[in-house]
């Protein structure tokens, strides 16, 4: 039985080794260089959409509506909605792409 494992030890170690047996090689740095896209970037001033307008008024309705009691909390909510659908129809400033430009890249890989 302590040969049998024995030769499975030998036989699985054996399947562990490279059989490569050349010699180590120094490997040099080499520089790989390519073109990629760069994004350039712009501020665009945008008028708003129809859903930001709508969103602002619900979302000012629903805060209006804690406040105030009775015909009060009604005047409130409308007011919310109001001053919401206001803010949410604001002009709105963004950056975005407006086109790339080409630029030189480099790494270094060894080899």
């Amino acid at each position: 039985m302590k040969l049998a494992i024995l030769g499975i030890t030998v036989i699985a170690l054996a399947g562990c080794q490279s059989f490569d047996n050349s010699p180590a090689r120094l490997l040099h740095p080499v520089e790989e260089c390519s073109m990629v896209d760069v994004p350039v970037y712009g501020m665009v001033n945008r008028p708003a959409s129809s859903g930001e307008v709508l969103g602002g008024a619900i979302i000012g309705g629903l805060i209006g509506n804690q406040f105030g009691n009775g015909d009060g909390k009604t005047a409130m909510t409308a007011l919310g909605a109001i001053v919401g659908g206001s803010s949410g129809g604001e002009r709105k400033t963004e950056r975005v792409i407006v086109s790339y430009t080409k630029e030189r890249r480099c790494t270094t890989v060894y080899r």
